[in-house]
């Protein structure tokens, strides 16, 4: 949902923006996201299939949410980034 928070996204870049996930996870997370009535999937009948993906009204709504969790993840990351740099000393 964060990054989908930024604009329409289409599936390689969703998967290229969170490398971690696995291509089966981010497929089951947007389905179920998508069953919510979070995420709107779009598939345009082209060769080879271009789908994207968008937050629909009541994902965007929640975009207020997000943002608190957003930045404890990146205060995580960054304590994280320290320490291990410290172990490298």
């Amino acid at each position: 949902m964060y990054v989908l928070h930024g604009g329409t996204k289409r599936f390689g870049e969703l998967q290229r923006s969170i490398p971690e996930v696995s291509r089966h996870v981010l497929t089951m997370q947007l389905r179920e996201l998508e069953g919510d009535g979070i995420v709107r999937r779009i598939a345009h009948p082209s060769v080879p299939p271009k789908v994207e993906y968008s937050l629909t009204d009541l994902g965007r709504s929640l975009g207020a949410l997000l943002e608190p969790f957003a930045a404890i993840g990146d205060q995580y990351i960054q304590s994280r980034k320290i320490a291990e740099e410290n172990d490298g000393d």
